[in-house]
């Protein structure tokens, strides 16, 4: 086996993790995935990835918090 570089390794990781995960190939195309890999990768090699409890529990539930608080201000701007 030909030894890749470690782009080509992550690039490979992150298709076998749609693949794998009957993730729609599209998602690639979406804002959110080119800034959470963006932001990643900026990060040092400390970074933690969250667990399944944190992304379940206090992740969604802050994202919910965001979506909430973009709609009350989306109808604001209505009101206009």
């Amino acid at each position: 086996m030909f030894k890749k570089g470690l782009g080509e390794e992550a690039c490979q990781a992150i298709t076998r993790f749609l693949y794998n995960n009957v993730i729609p190939f599209n998602v690639a195309k979406s804002e959110e995935f080119t800034v959470m890999l963006d932001l990643v990768s900026r990060h040092n090699l400390g970074f933690k990835l969250p667990s399944y409890h944190e992304i379940r529990v206090n992740n969604l539930k802050e994202e919910v918090e965001n979506t909430s608080l973009a709609l009350q201000a989306h109808r604001d701007d209505g009101r206009k």
